[in-house]
């Protein structure tokens, strides 16, 4: 996995982390796994050697601050992006507490499934969060659009674009 981005090619690279941990099975003593992306990238490995039954662990100069809220954010974040919205949506319901970033991300797959209702009630929770986003005012204003009430979509996305003028979705 040395030099390979985990993002677009998650899938050929998690093919490249199995290989990693065959190759590891078959060594003597202790190997050394470089992770330059971060020890939560670490830890999938780390995972992934657990179940061949291999013992690991980390060393890090500082331990991450990721918790495990933020794993379920990620794979929300894949399936949404591998249009896999329902999938998306589960991962989120994993976390207690959702973040403003993760109502967003929910009311967009709500949204891409047409659930609008739905969709309507995450980008509201995300204007409680917080309330001057751009993201969750003009998600609403999609609704809006959805559901034909011309005028308040104009008037979201008019306020968007007072407030965001480069905010280019509105």
């Amino acid at each position: 996995i040395w030099g390979h981005p985990w993002g677009a090619d998650y899938d050929k690279n998690m093919v490249q982390a199995a290989q990693a941990v065959e190759l590891i099975a078959n060594q003597e003593g202790k190997v050394y796994l470089h992770c330059y992306l971060g020890l939560h990238r670490a830890h999938d490995v780390m995972e992934l050697l657990e179940k061949q039954g291999i013992l690991s662990g980390a060393y890090a100069i500082r331990q991450t601050e990721r918790g495990p809220e933020q794993g379920h954010m990620d794979q929300a974040e894949y399936h949404f992006d591998h249009r896999d919205y329902a999938a998306a949506i589960a991962e989120l319901d994993q976390i207690p507490e959702l973040s403003h970033g993760g109502q967003v991300l929910k009311g967009w797959s709500y949204y891409r499934q047409s659930l609008i209702p739905e969709a309507a009630a995450a980008f509201a929770a995300a204007r409680q969060l917080k309330p001057d986003s751009p993201q969750a005012a003009c998600g609403m204003g999609y609704c809006r659009l959805r559901e034909n009430d011309l005028a308040e979509a104009e008037r979201l996305f008019q306020d968007v674009l007072r407030a965001h003028p480069e905010f280019v979705d509105a």
